[in-house]
């Protein structure tokens, strides 16, 4: 906790999602989001019972238990690198472990490995994106898989993101197969599926 406390000078991120924390669940459209995903879920996500889940940037944990949900008795772990989400989280009783980590600092997160490594809505606000998927692919299992997943594409979370204020008016989600290839493949990772429509964003890779 101290790591991150130290880290909220380097990352204004932090303090400003502190903030969103308490009006965040009211501010999101949970039911609609959730029925979307149970649709995606259907179509190609295929989050199955015993799958173990990191899922990275989970906020409040709107979503968390529907991960339970799908993958018990899995386990799911839930990462927030904003203290105030995590603790509003807890307070669900989400049968998952909800830790306060930053995915960009390799010596916060959890010592273990999963099969999913799961960003839903958060990969644009890593400030370090290389290291975050660096630290990515040491947290999966060799037949793991990380899915980057927006229920918008990436020119409409790139123009919302620009019509609001620092710190995450130029938090940017790459918008290119050629963008991620450069990201993942020089520590291997391959992109196995990409698809970037005005209503989904959807990224998945794997080990080379």
């Amino acid at each position: 906790m101290k790591t991150i406390e130290k880290n909220q000078k380097i990352d204004p991120r932090i303090a400003y999602f502190d903030n969103l924390s308490v009006s965040w669940d009211n501010s999101h459209q949970t039911e609609q989001i959730i029925d979307r995903l149970d649709e995606l879920n259907r179509q190609f996500l295929k989050f199955t019972n015993g799958l173990d889940i990191l899922e990275v940037g989970c906020g409040t944990g709107s979503i968390t238990n529907w991960l339970v949900k799908k993958t018990f008795p899995g386990k799911v772990t839930a990462i927030d690198f904003s203290s105030q989400m995590i603790a509003k989280a807890k307070e669900k009783n989400i049968k998952a472990e909800f830790l306060c980590a930053d995915i960009c600092l390799s010596n916060t997160l959890p010592n273990e490995l999963f099969d999913i490594i799961f960003c839903f809505h958060s990969f644009p606000h890593f400030r370090n994106k290389s290291s975050a998927i660096s630290n990515i692919k040491n947290l999966l299992k060799p037949t793991g898989s990380l899915i980057v997943l927006h229920l918008q594409g990436s020119k409409q979370i790139n123009e919302f993101h620009s019509s609001l204020t620092d710190p995450v008016s130029e938090d940017y989600l790459p918008t290119s197969a050629e963008e991620w290839d450069n990201l993942l493949n020089p520590i291997q990772l391959r992109r196995i599926k990409f698809i970037d429509t005005p209503d989904l964003f959807f990224l998945k890779a794997s080990h080379i």
